[in-house]
């Protein structure tokens, strides 16, 4: 299943890389949305696989078994 947006529900896929940073899991992934939302990914390898997995966003909304944004990124004023 392909990640969407939480406030717009735009692909997941379309929203800009910000930044991308090595972490002892895989990479942590920021993008912003065409709305203004940003989300943050955690994307792992596997042996034949590439998983990636939506953390947080600004608005606060989460996926699935994840946890809440809790101040990680800033909402724009």
């Amino acid at each position: 299943m392909e990640p969407r947006c939480t406030r717009c529900g735009w692909p997941g896929t379309e929203a800009r890389v910000l930044s991308t940073h090595p972490t002892s899991e895989g990479w942590v992934r920021y993008r912003r949305c065409a709305c203004g939302e940003v989300s943050i990914e955690l994307v792992t390898l596997g042996a034949h696989t590439t998983e990636v997995d939506a953390l947080a966003s600004t608005s606060g909304h989460t996926g699935p078994g994840t946890l809440p944004a809790r101040g990680a990124v800033a909402a724009p004023a």
